[in-house]
């Protein structure tokens, strides 16, 4: 879902940038999103398929199914900050780069329309 989104604010941000863009350039620039949003889920898929091959065979094991029904979550002041992974550090510093340079290509072309 994140992905759908950063590709949708992709391309508010070129049409904003350039509002000579054809459509068949947004086409293309969505199709390239796609390919590479199938290829990240496939990758996902296969290391959580890789992930489960340990647990029973409706992928859960006998211990988390019996925790599943009277799990409860613990107390805020408990809790440990969660570790990133590092595929999760690297998709997260893509994304904030993807913003800091769309955020500043915006407003240069605001810049550019106050202008002229």
């Amino acid at each position: 879902m994140v992905w759908v989104l950063v590709l949708l604010s992709i391309i508010l941000t070129a049409s904003v940038l350039f509002p000579g863009i054809s459509g068949t350039a947004i086409v293309a620039i969505l199709g390239a999103g796609i390919g590479v949003g199938a290829v990240f889920g496939a990758v996902l898929l296969v290391q959580a398929r890789r992930h489960a091959a340990g647990a029973g065979p409706d992928g859960e094991s006998a211990n988390q199914a019996a925790e599943g029904t009277t799990w409860r979550m613990a107390p805020l002041h408990l809790l440990t900050r969660p570790v990133l992974s590092t595929q999760r550090k690297v998709g997260l510093l893509v994304l904030r780069g993807y913003l800091l340079i769309a955020f500043g290509l915006v407003v240069v072309r605001i810049v550019q329309l106050a202008i002229g």
